[in-house]
């Protein structure tokens, strides 16, 4: 038996490291497509950049983090009063963790296990990642309208070809919020979904996981139905993801002024990010990496040349996506631990 025990090990092991491999490659290959014309700017650049101005870069992307943590805290502690906001916290970087290392697949199943094991039933957990997601988009559209109303005639004047771009970030951002609703808060697909389960054959095992599915969809709807009826939560937690998006959209302003003056103002940049970041949800991407970076090039070389965007790109995804994903290392290597111990 430990022999078997050993091989298992051993075989998961083995895909761990080609998994990770294969990662490394794509990702390796991706920087190559989009850099390599470029490195010796990118290293000049880079270099004027102040050690304080990449504490700052890095601190920002810790603080967009932590704030939409605080969002999820509000949305799941308000009737899980034994959910905290170190959980909170967890289960944020344990979903970058999930996105990354399962090829942007793995970050529901991941946070779901991780609040199921704090004691909040799978089908509340899913509803909760799933409004949370939905009141993240919302202020995406939010965030995005308003810059667009104030200051993005002076952007699109530039670049008047990224129209149909926005319009179709637009379009599947609204599609996304849209079925996720429908998944989530109508009590008709909660109904069509039960019916659908109940179609599986009667036999032991299946009437099993009949049941368990159900009871799942029913506490997912009805734990939907408690945040929907809060509205003041809503539009608190709605206001947050805000302020994290804002702080986002900031960032590339100060990896460019960082590294040499720019007429671009402050607006202006934060207007580009939030397209870049509209835009990205309509480019597939492989574990969250692709999307962002063609949408940046599209965005910002009406605007900058390709050294510089290229420059500017490296930091932001320091801060937006390397440095979260080595926390997330660290955050998934304590929780798997202290749940061995528990074992």
């Amino acid at each position: 038996m430990k022999s078997v025990d050993d091989y298992k090990k051993k075989t998961n092991k083995q895909k761990q490291l080609m998994s990770c491999i294969f990662r490394c490659v794509f990702l390796g290959i991706v920087l190559w497509m989009v850099f390599h014309k470029h490195y010796r700017e990118i290293f000049i650049n880079i270099s004027n950049m102040g050690i304080g101005s990449l504490i700052f870069i890095i601190l920002s992307g810790v603080a967009y983090q932590l704030i939409g943590s605080y969002a999820f805290y509000l949305l799941a502690g308000k009737n899980n009063p034994q959910f905290t906001m170190k959980q909170s916290a967890e289960a944020t970087y344990l979903g970058i963790f999930g996105t990354v290392a399962a090829f942007s697949l793995g970050s529901v199943p991941i946070r779901t296990y991780y609040l199921h094991t704090h004691n909040i039933d799978a089908g509340k957990a899913v509803g909760l990642i799933n409004a949370d997601y939905i009141l993240h988009k919302s202020a995406v559209l939010i965030c995005n309208t308003v810059l667009l109303l104030f200051t993005g005639r002076s952007v699109l004047n530039q670049r008047e070809n990224m129209v149909k771009y926005i319009f179709g970030g637009y379009v599947i951002c609204l599609f996304v919020i849209g079925i996720l609703l429908l998944i989530g808060f109508s009590k008709r697909t909660a109904n069509c979904l039960r019916d659908l389960v109940m179609l599986l054959p009667d036999r032991k095992k299946w009437k099993t996981i009949k049941e368990k599915t159900r009871y799942h969809l029913e506490t997912m709807y009805s734990g939907s139905k408690e945040i929907k009826d809060n509205r003041k939560n809503i539009l608190l937690i709605i206001f947050l993801h805000c302020i994290k998006l804002l702080i986002m959209y900031g960032i590339p302003f100060v990896c460019l002024r960082g590294m040499m003056d720019s007429e671009i103002s402050f607006f202006e940049i934060q207007t580009l990010v939030a397209l870049t970041n509209l835009i990205s949800n309509a480019i597939p991407n492989v574990s969250g990496i692709g999307g962002t970076e063609l949408a940046f090039f599209l965005v910002f070389e009406g605007f900058l040349d390709r050294a510089s965007v290229s420059s500017v790109l490296v930091l932001y995804r320091l801060a937006m996506y390397f440095f979260p994903f080595l926390i997330s290392i660290v955050v998934f290597n304590k929780v798997e631990r202290h749940r061995r111990e528990m074992h």
